[in-house]
């Protein structure tokens, strides 16, 4: 079953995106990195908080990976988690832009 499903950076080449609480409800997250444009540098690093207010410094989760011109790439996670978001930790440049869904599921 689907417990969230949203895009939380939406043709953005900076920014911390949307942070989503999903009460720690669903045990699957997997994040759909898209790349639209002519993409020369850029990164997105997943992460989770205790809440999605949270204004200290979030941890990551995995590494954080390089969106592809005309590509979508899916990037999974197993847990329990309060808050995720997809940060832009390095500034989509060329022109390019980013767009990260995340589907959640039990």
């Amino acid at each position: 079953m689907i417990v969230a499903s949203l895009k939380l950076q939406d043709a953005a080449t900076s920014g911390n995106g949307t942070a989503v609480d999903l009460r720690g409800e669903g045990t699957l997250h997997v994040f759909y990195v898209s790349g639209t444009g002519t993409i020369t540098a850029g990164a997105v690093q997943f992460e989770t908080a205790k809440s999605p207010d949270y204004t200290g410094t979030w941890s990551p989760l995995g590494v954080a990976v390089a969106p592809v011109s005309s590509q979508e790439d899916a990037y999974a996670f197993a847990g329990a988690y309060r808050a995720l978001r997809a940060r832009i930790s390095t500034a989509v440049t060329g022109g390019g832009s980013t767009t990260v869904k995340l589907v959640s599921t039990e």
